[in-house]
């Protein structure tokens, strides 16, 4: 598994082509930064397993990695109840967060992805 960042854009589309672009040039670079540059402070990491679901994901490395990055993990759609379900994980350093940061997130996620027509 390899980190790769891309800035961020305020525009979904714009992001995601710059995404794209970013994937394209450095799909093949396998280590621990596929991109070379280094990643912009307040930088956090996304992951996809959208072939597992999940109860509990921890992303513990075990090599010596000097950084605070945020992790957040998510897994395979299911239903539930007549419900979509998202198994979601966060993993977090506390020297730069903390359960409050952590809510303040959730409640932003929870609203984005009710109404993902706001910002796609």
């Amino acid at each position: 598994m390899s980190n790769m960042w891309t800035e961020y854009h305020p525009n979904f589309e714009i992001f995601y082509n710059n995404y794209m672009e970013d994937q394209n040039n450095y799909a093949n670079n396998h280590g621990i930064l596929a991109k070379p540059e280094t990643p912009p402070q307040n930088s956090f990491m996304i992951g996809m397993l959208p072939w597992i679901k999940f109860t509990s994901y921890t992303p513990v490395p075990y090599a010596n990695i000097n950084n605070y990055f945020p992790v957040i993990q998510a897994g395979q759609f299911f239903d539930r109840e007549g419900k979509k379900i998202m198994p979601l994980s966060i993993t977090v350093h506390h020297a730069v967060a903390d359960g409050y940061h952590v809510g303040l997130f959730l409640e932003k996620f929870k609203t984005g992805i009710a109404a993902p027509e706001s910002w796609i």
